[in-house]
């Protein structure tokens, strides 16, 4: 998140190799104009385009877990605070409508495997 800058990506790029971008938490729009900037600036350059495929189904939260993590987290940093575990994802399914519609050389995950139904796309 905020680690992609469009910059960067457009150097590597235009340096022969494959600028990056992590799009989980950003919208099909952030999505859209992430990928017209870097186009602006690598023009036909390889770019490829990450995500981190959810769960079928929620995790199984745990709340002694979360304080612990977020106890040790806080050691090195900002105090995180309890509704951090809270947050909602994006559309999965938009995101990777944008991601296709952005026309990357590569499309990957993190972590996971992507539906049949979209890698049909």
């Amino acid at each position: 998140a905020g680690s992609s800058p469009v910059a960067l990506a457009a150097a590597v790029a235009n340096a022969g190799g494959m600028g990056a971008c992590g799009v989980l938490g950003m919208s099909p729009a952030e999505i859209q104009n992430w990928s017209a900037s870097f186009r602006d600036r690598a023009g036909a350059g390889a770019l490829q385009l990450n995500t981190w495929i959810p769960e079928a189904s929620p995790p199984r939260r745990d709340a002694e877990h979360e304080r612990r993590l977020r106890d040790f987290l806080g050691k090195f940093g900002p105090e995180v605070p309890e509704s951090a575990a809270d947050a909602k994802l994006v559309d999965f399914e938009a995101q990777v409508a944008a991601m296709i519609d952005a026309k990357p050389q590569v499309i990957s995950s993190i972590m996971g495997v992507y539906p049949p139904h979209l890698v049909k796309r």
